[in-house]
């Protein structure tokens, strides 16, 4: 149904046409009528070839609307004479389903196809190569099933291992002799793998010599972690080893837990540069949570005032805000005096409402209410995490995870014992996003998610996190496909590193505005306590590591980790990992118990409290 000089409509002109037919049919209003959840939804039914209805569970409100919104949007593209990229590879795939003629021709037009990074092809990219081949079928694939890690994206792994069953008589040339990395970096990575499920899987081997087995660090919590890898930095630094800072990549499986990171490296003055990333400070969310606490501190500040109106929307415009501005001028009042006066009455109904909800948060702020919880208090009040939620799932989940992290910043500070107010905790954010800034050197150390290195390589590398409910990530546990992907992104993480490679995890961890106590995770159990050293932020290495001896750190699979890395006893009424609910503190994580005492990292910087089980008000949670 495309006429000649169609259009191809990008992100930025999709979300316009989706909102325009939100706003015909009327759903404006409706919370989960999000424009990101249903352009993600309508991208992914194309990927797999499916109707938008069908990757939408009937329980959930969105499958009420996503079906009208999706055939509205493709109507509106159609009248639009318009198409977006994914159009592209459907209108094809109609042409040549249809058309035999035109099939025939690119059939004798392309007798050889070559294909790159076959593994994240989606079904309706395999779907096209099927076509264009013909009955020949002289495809060439490059992949590798062992790095196909965009399955969120649509990647469809099947297109690999089935490439042999689909293209009947294909020969498989394997490339096994890696140029990268030295020997004992690859039979960590070859022990990895081998736990998933898979045929022809390569065993890479080199020429490089056998180099040094992937080290191991266990960290007390993320500071810990944090200082190690700064330590270690220096160390690789200096004269007698010889890496430069660009030598250097700092990997991990979520965006928010580069914020402690980049703190410690600040301080420690460590040059880095957050690729693929905004830098924490710089982000989004956290700007704009920044500002409505700056307009909240000071009322006078119109320009946080501004942002901290607009996310989320509120229906109020610059018309509006111009004339609070006006009003100021004239009354010399701020943004919550203003409301004491005769000249409020003549401000727009929707400003109002709004300056009310901020004097209602002042009311709430320290002292009159300990930071971390009005921090959670005034996001929920302010439909901040509203505003969140509505955003597509996994954007929605990134940006939730670092408006937390923001939150954790002042659990750190109660737990360290500084000042709690709003000005403290403003200005110690202030000074952390001036050094955000700074960073533009080109020698420095780059940090990234594990997504963002796929390609790339590194004399030395650093994946912190290892550990359960991280890498692998919460979502995936339970799910044997996804733990198998999040055991491929460990995989393309460590093949990343040329010379050196390091694994960091923590006892305990302050992430997302919680204290967790969660395992290490399983891949350091797939890899296999001989093809790890145990490395202490001394630089001393251990003659014999022991991780999984009783009472050391241990390393082992699920429940084996925990009671490895704390041996409780055998058959305790309370295990290491459990929550628990005290009447005081609240809710902690069992780091050990013995003897009839039991140990527990509480929430919210109580800290560590130890107790006699017989007599302590706690109950499991």
């Amino acid at each position: 149904g495309l006429r000649q000089g169609f259009s191809v409509y990008d992100s930025s002109d999709q979300k316009a046409l989706v909102k325009a037919c939100i706003r015909k049919l009327n759903l404006e209003n409706t919370a989960d009528a999000a424009p990101d959840k249903i352009l993600n939804l309508i991208s992914m039914a194309k990927n797999f070839h499916q109707n938008p209805a069908e990757l939408v569970d009937s329980n959930n409100p969105l499958a009420r609307h996503i079906s009208a919104v999706a055939e509205a949007y493709e109507r509106a593209l159609l009248d639009n004479n318009a198409a977006d990229f994914d159009n592209l590879i459907l209108k094809t795939l109609d042409l040549l389903r249809n058309h035999e003629d035109v099939r025939a021709h690119f059939n004798r037009r392309f007798t050889h196809i070559l294909v790159d990074e076959y593994q994240d092809t989606n079904r309706a990219q395999f779907l096209l190569l099927q076509l264009l081949a013909g009955q020949a079928g002289h495809v060439t694939a490059v992949g590798d099933q062992d790095q196909s890690i965009y399955r969120w994206r649509g990647a469809d792994i099947t297109n690999i291992l089935q490439f042999e069953t689909v293209f009947q008589g294909a020969a498989v040339v394997p490339l096994e002799q890696n140029y990268r990395s030295t020997q004992r970096i690859l039979d960590a990575a070859n022990s990895l793998i081998s736990r998933n499920r898979g045929k022809r899987r390569a065993r890479l081997w080199s020429e490089l010599g056998d180099g040094e087995a992937p080290f191991l660090h266990t960290a007390m919590d993320e500071r810990g972690e944090a200082e190690f890898v700064a330590d270690e930095i220096m160390h690789l630094t200096g004269a007698d080893q010889g890496f430069a800072h660009n030598h250097i990549a700092i990997l991990f499986r979520t965006r928010a837990q580069s914020r402690v990171i980049e703190e410690t490296l600040s301080l420690r003055g460590i040059p880095f540069q957050v690729v693929g990333l905004t830098g924490f400070y710089q982000r989004m969310e956290i700007k704009d949570v920044i500002a409505s606490l700056k307009a909240l501190a000071n009322p006078a500040d119109i320009v946080s005032l501004a942002r901290a109106a607009a996310a989320p929307r509120r229906g109020i415009g610059p018309k509006s805000l111009e004339k609070l501005e006006a009003m100021i001028a004239e009354t010399g009042a701020d943004s919550d005096s203003i409301l004491d006066r005769p000249e409020a009455k003549e401000a727009p109904a929707k400003l109002r409402a709004f300056l009310e909800l901020m004097r209602a948060l002042r009311q709430k702020a320290p002292p009159a209410c300990p930071l971390p919880a009005f921090l959670n208090a005034a996001l929920r009040d302010s439909g901040y995490w509203k505003y969140l939620d509505a955003l597509e799932a996994a954007e929605s989940e990134a940006r939730k995870e670092n408006v937390n992290e923001l939150v954790s910043v002042a659990v750190e500070m109660e737990r360290l014992g500084e000042p709690l107010d709003l000005d403290s905790f403003l200005g110690r954010i202030s000074l952390q996003s001036d050094v955000d800034a700074l960073r533009e050197d080109a020698d420095t150390v780059k940090l990234m998610t594990l997504h963002s290195a796929k390609g790339l390589e590194f004399p030395a590398v650093f994946i912190t996190g290892a550990e359960e409910g991280l890498l692998p990530h919460y979502s995936a546990l339970g799910e044997p496909e996804e733990i198998e992907e999040e055991r491929r992104l460990c995989y393309v993480g460590a093949t990343r590193a040329k010379q050196r490679l390091y694994f960091t995890c923590c006892r305990l961890r302050l992430l997302f505005g919680s204290t967790r106590c969660n395992p290490p995770s399983r891949f350091l159990h797939d890899i296999g306590e001989a093809r790890l050293q145990t490395l202490e932020a001394s630089h001393r290495y251990e003659d014999e590591p022991g991780f999984l001896d009783e009472g050391d750190p241990g390393i082992s699979s699920n429940e084996q980790c925990a009671a490895a890395m704390f041996a409780p006893d055998q058959g305790a009424l309370y295990k290491c990992g459990d929550f628990v609910e005290h009447r005081i503190w609240g809710r902690g994580c069992v780091v050990s118990f013995k003897d009839g005492e039991i140990c527990v990292a509480f929430d919210h910087g109580q800290g560590i409290k130890r107790m006699a089980v017989e007599y302590a008000p706690i109950r499991k949670v």
